[in-house]
């Protein structure tokens, strides 16, 4: 002989209702993460984010390591044969341009803090201070930078420690030739100054 229990509507509803109620719990929180992600980024954006809005506020140009921007020819300077690489990852900023725009001392340091795989940087015809110009010594990796007509001094020369450093152009700046020869006594790889 079998028994069967038999269950009221109410026993069987209750663990029914106690998994609907986990289940919605769970989906709430995957909404709230997926939310979080999608809304996050576009309230409070990246260091590089916030770099390269204020380069375009500016009018100038940031460009990349996506490989379909030359960073060379941010500046109108041929490819060399052969530049040696660090990997870097698509998006990488690798130059920015500024020249003539109305730079502040704090763009200068927020584009080399969010930049710090800068090759190439133009700042010409800038009012950047002699002071606002130190921040790039924290470009590792910088090899042409163009300060024309700024308040360059020999302050930049005394803190530039980036070995690839190529190119240095620095016409109309408050640099002197002692600075110069400083500077260029240090290097060997300098082709142009």
């Amino acid at each position: 002989m079998t028994s069967t229990m038999q269950t009221t509507p109410s026993e069987t509803a209750e663990p029914r209702t106690h998994l609907l109620r986990k289940r919605r719990r769970i989906l709430m929180v995957m909404v709230g993460v997926i939310v979080s992600f999608l809304v996050y980024p576009a309230i409070f954006p990246s260091p590089q984010a916030r770099a390269l809005r204020r380069v375009r506020e500016l009018g100038g140009y940031a460009g990349g390591s996506d490989r379909s921007i030359d960073p060379f020819s941010l500046v109108g300077l041929p490819k060399p044969a052969f530049v040696p690489r660090i990997p870097m990852k698509k998006g990488d900023v690798v130059g920015f341009v500024v020249e003539g725009k109305a730079v502040t001392d704090r763009d200068v340091e927020m584009f080399c803090a969010a930049f710090p795989l800068a090759e190439q940087v133009d700042l010409s015809s800038t009012s950047v201070s002699p002071e606002g110009l130190l921040p790039l010594a924290m470009l590792p990796r910088l090899f042409r930078l163009l300060v024309r007509h700024t308040k360059a001094d020999d302050r930049l020369l005394d803190v530039l420690a980036s070995p690839n450093l190529q190119f240095l152009e620095l016409d109309g700046t408050q640099v002197t030739d002692a600075g110069v020869g400083r500077f260029l006594s240090s290097r060997s790889g300098i082709s142009r100054l």
